[in-house]
């Protein structure tokens, strides 16, 4: 594959993770004042993934994937994490949430998981370019 191609997809898998990151950082923002009334740390927490989102998208924009991309999977792979342990056994001081198929939580896991699998691939084949040369691409 020529550096022009290399150069489009990962532009285009770029642009794709803003994007991704940016929705879960509304999506968290959105969600913040709903939660002030169960534990004002829950609200905290969407605050502060909403904001962290907004940063990490800035910095994969700006081509930071040291930082940028590896936020962005602490934002997504966090709340995932905090998302199923809210729903089995509750988080400090709150009832175990049995919403589970709630439309804004299930569109938060799929953004999520989605932004998780294109940052991993992204970044191992970053990580693999050091040592073998570039190789990014769309299928592999």
């Amino acid at each position: 594959m020529n550096t022009s191609n290399q150069s489009t997809i990962l532009s285009t898998l770029t642009d794709l993770a803003v994007t991704l990151i940016v929705v879960i950082g509304l999506i968290h923002l959105e969600m913040a004042s709903d939660y002030f009334t169960h534990a004002v740390y829950e609200s905290v927490l969407f605050v502060t993934s909403g904001i962290a989102a907004l940063i990490a998208a800035a910095g994969i924009h700006h081509g930071l994937k040291k930082w940028g991309w590896r936020l962005g999977l602490l934002v997504a792979g966090g709340a995932m994490a905090l998302y199923v342990v809210s729903h089995t056994v509750g988080l400090p001081g709150l009832a175990v949430d049995t919403a589970w198929f709630e439309p804004i939580g299930v569109l938060s896991l799929i953004v999520e998981g989605a932004y998780v699998v294109l940052a991993m691939k992204v970044l191992s084949q970053s990580q693999s370019s050091h040592h073998n040369g570039p190789r990014l691409t769309a299928a592999g």
